[in-house]
């Protein structure tokens, strides 16, 4: 039974890493890593969670075992968040059990998007939200420039594996600096209306 339940900690805690590693929120996180662990057969789950780690404890039968994870930052990948979400599902409807549950978290593997790909996107749906509220070409131009420099400056901190909060708040910063440029030269028709820009596209994305 020992055995039986590090087996299911150590499924719980790879889930709960790779959620949290990938971009899913914290209730997410938690929420699926209980229901993994009850429909793999442990009594109780508790998870506790922190901006780069884990810890999972597992209750089977009175007996507690408690497993701590590292969770670097690897960037928002919705395809292994939803990929989780289905191992649950499957585990819940009775589909899998906790061995072959094992066997398809492992064959999880993050399929990226071209970098350059994210950073165009990025800055033109952070654009084209300033179009919309009224800017003219300038801002949007100026947007698309501080919105795209400010996402290579997040992957750049991301793939160094530094502390989310504080690529957070760098990315923040030099954004929020080069929209600043357009206010102090009165670039546009409403140059306040590109940092309000930035700060509603880079401000929510903390979790």
């Amino acid at each position: 039974m020992a055995s039986k339940q590090r087996e299911i900690s150590r499924l719980i805690a790879q889930a709960g890493q790779m959620l949290l590693a990938h971009g899913a929120e914290s209730t997410l996180v938690g929420d699926i890593t209980r229901r993994i662990g009850i429909a793999a057969g442990v009594d109780e789950v508790e998870v506790s969670l922190s901006a780069s780690s884990l810890v999972v404890t597992t209750v089977y039968q009175d007996h507690c075992i408690t497993t701590a994870r590292r969770s670097p930052d690897r960037g928002i990948n919705m395809r292994v968040i939803t990929q989780v979400q289905r191992i649950c599902i499957m585990l819940e409807k009775g589909i899998l059990d906790y061995t072959l549950a094992q066997v398809k978290l492992n064959q999880i593997s993050p399929e990226r998007y071209n970098r350059w790909l994210v950073v165009f996107m990025i800055g033109l749906s952070c654009a084209a939200f300033s179009r919309l509220a009224g800017g003219d070409w300038s801002v949007f131009s100026m947007t698309f420039v501080a919105s795209s420099i400010g996402m290579i400056v997040r992957q750049e901190i991301g793939h160094r594996h530094f502390n989310p909060l504080l690529n957070f708040a760098v990315t923040a910063f030099v954004t929020t600096g080069i929209s600043a440029h357009a206010v102090m030269y009165s670039i546009g028709n409403q140059p306040l209306l590109l940092w309000h820009r930035q700060c509603s596209c880079w401000f929510p994305a903390s979790h």
